[in-house]
């Protein structure tokens, strides 16, 4: 029963992507991925994949505001039938409207944080976009059990994350997942910012647009971006599992 924050601190490196394929591959013995797309800016699932826009956190947040269980989820869910998940995932959607994800993350967030920690049987991915001061969804950030931050690591993203890490790092237990190793290697990487490196995810476009909802993709299970993501998710089980050293690590 754990929550597992992802997001990142520039935008576009590939946060959506990499939650959805570590949700697809989960690998945590007992433990089924659950996926919540929480981000402040409006949800991008729905229209990926041919998901409806309700059911979604908006309706979920409407049953949390004054309190909430865990079969209060199950209404607000639908089906994900992401590359390499197998049932498909239960997800919660964001509503595409921005103010919309605003107004229900800053009514419910702290609520909703809680209880997403403690599912029985499910261990959450949630979604929470752009890790800017003062987004909404920072109150799932502050509940999680370990937070993800996707980046590419090219020296503007690592200026960026360098100047936030420090505050997410207060939040939560942070690390970092880089989208392709170059130009600079993971060790490289954690050793400016003094944040353990989880997992490098390939950088594949073929890959990427598969997880965008591109059903034209074919040998999914071979595809570069799906391996990696088994190998972050294996990564991820063991730190939620207390495994491995206390201090910052590399996993290339």
């Amino acid at each position: 029963m754990s929550l597992v924050t992802v997001g990142s601190v520039r935008g576009g490196p590939g946060a959506t992507t990499v939650a959805v394929a570590l949700a697809a591959v989960w690998a945590r013995r007992g433990r089924a991925s659950f996926l919540v797309e929480a981000d402040p800016d409006g949800g991008v699932l729905a229209a990926r994949f041919g998901l409806g826009h309700r059911p979604s956190l908006t309706e979920l947040g409407v049953r949390a505001r004054t309190s909430i269980h865990p079969d209060d989820l199950w209404p607000a869910v639908q089906a994900l039938p992401a590359p390499g998940a197998d049932p498909p995932i239960p997800v919660v959607v964001a509503h595409p409207s921005a103010d919309q994800c605003q107004a229900t993350l800053r009514t419910v967030g702290p609520r909703l944080g809680a209880l997403l920690d403690s599912l029985p049987e499910h261990d959450v991915v949630a979604d929470v976009g752009r890790l800017r001061p003062g987004s909404p969804a920072l109150a799932l950030v502050e509940a999680s059990s370990l937070v993800l931050v996707v980046m590419r690591p090219r020296l503007e993203d690592i200026d960026a994350v360098a100047q936030r890490v420090t505050g997410l790092n207060e939040r939560g237990i942070v690390r970092l997942v880089l989208i392709g190793d170059r130009p600079y290697a993971a060790a490289e990487v954690a050793s400016v910012l003094g944040v353990g490196v989880l997992g490098v995810v390939a950088d594949d476009e073929r890959s990427a647009a598969a997880f965008r909802g591109d059903r034209n993709v074919h040998g999914i299970g071979r595809l570069p971006l799906l391996r990696s993501a088994r190998a972050l998710a294996v990564e991820v089980a063991a730190r939620l599992d207390g495994a491995g050293p206390a201090t910052a690590s590399v996993v290339a």
